[in-house]
């Protein structure tokens, strides 16, 4: 990112903004965050689907997120679960994976919904990079001119009535 915008930076259209008193602030949110906003939102996405799988790898290791709690299940052979502190799904598939046999619906409901949010996420990432490449580079949205609306008409003043509009600030 860094490079990127560095390099973004050295264009003659930034060099004219600075000559004409652009400040940092105004060149940053102008144009820098327009050109890096389609990058980051790809980036921010990315990085939130490596949080979610590692959050799932560290749940099946019982590393839990907020806190681990053990509970005793028959205290003559010191049987003891680990058990979240917060429920959330990385510690629902932890605390409950040497469940699979039995009632495997308390393990698969946290992985379908990971595995739909991942896909989900993926989809999106896949969208915003095709969607950056048809745009191509650098290019800032014009803003739409409305074309339904007629100009307004201008009425002719006389002599009088623009003396009377100046004196008193009123045409009445």
């Amino acid at each position: 990112m860094a490079s990127e915008t560095s390099k973004f930076l050295e264009n003659e259209f930034i060099s004219s903004v600075k000559i004409l008193g652009g400040g940092r602030f105004h060149i940053l949110r102008k144009h820098v965050l327009p050109y890096l906003r389609p990058r980051l939102g790809i980036l921010y996405s990315q990085q939130l689907i490596a949080t979610l799988l590692l959050g799932a790898h560290l749940g099946i290791l019982q590393v839990f997120i907020g806190g681990t709690d053990f509970i005793t299940l028959d205290p003559l052979e010191n049987n003891t679960v680990p058990v979240a502190m917060i429920n959330e799904w990385s510690s629902m598939i932890g605390a409950n994976y040497f469940q699979i046999r039995g009632d495997r619906w308390i393990v698969f409901a946290p992985l379908a919904g990971f595995a739909v949010t991942i896909l989900a996420l993926n989809f999106m990432v896949e969208a915003m990079k095709r969607q950056y490449l048809e745009q191509g580079a650098y290019t800032k949205k014009s803003r739409r001119v409305r074309k339904d609306k007629a100009p307004v008409q201008m009425k002719k003043l006389s002599q009088e009535q623009f003396e009377r509009i100046m004196k008193t600030g009123t045409d009445g």
